[in-house]
């Protein structure tokens, strides 16, 4: 009987490093998801409606932040012709795990980005990387790549050096 806990101690102790890198990539990619559903509703609405609508970092899911601290949340709005202030269509403002940053490279303003009203981002603005880090740094992060016409797609290690490259083809880093 002692060697049977003894085993299991062992094999328990040898499964939890798996379990912990499972779990943060499973809340990255989450975040991922979210950020590219966001995308999603911010193209729809733009060819729906015929007019820009923006997808922004937001902390109380009302207002832009204009900060670029995406792990606090983000929100779509769109401009009402009846009213000239913007409106939010959706907002996302569940903090992240306290272990996960997002942050943006390549965009014209880290903030923001809008899309036309055929779907695409705002040309020379809104070429760019999402990267998602943990305490496990560059190595394990995640990315989300969106192009100028609006098009996004999972980062990939391009040049097989072991870290996922941005929209640039460089490295990415937390």
């Amino acid at each position: 009987m002692l060697v049977v806990l003894l085993v299991m101690a062992i094999l328990l102790a040898l499964s939890a490093p798996n379990f912990r890198n499972a779990s943060l990539n499973a809340q990255q990619g989450s975040s991922l998801e979210h950020l590219q559903s966001a995308m999603r509703l911010a193209q729809s609405i733009a060819d729906r409606d015929r007019r820009p609508v923006t997808l922004c970092a937001s902390e109380d899911g009302e207002q832009c932040s204009g900060t670029g601290q995406w792990a606090r949340g983000w929100i779509v709005r769109s401009s009402n012709p009846q009213n000239p202030n913007q409106m939010v269509v959706r907002a996302s403002v569940e903090q992240l795990s306290e272990s996960l940053t997002v942050r943006t490279v390549g965009f014209a303003d880290a903030s923001e980005i809008e899309f036309h009203y055929i779907g695409a981002a705002v040309p020379g603005r809104n070429a760019g990387t999402f990267i998602v880090c943990d305490d496990r740094g560059a190595e394990s992060a995640q990315a989300l790549i969106l192009v100028p016409n609006g098009q996004f797609h999972l980062a990939t290690d391009q040049d097989l050096d072991g870290r996922i490259n941005a929209h640039d083809g460089g490295n990415i880093t937390c």
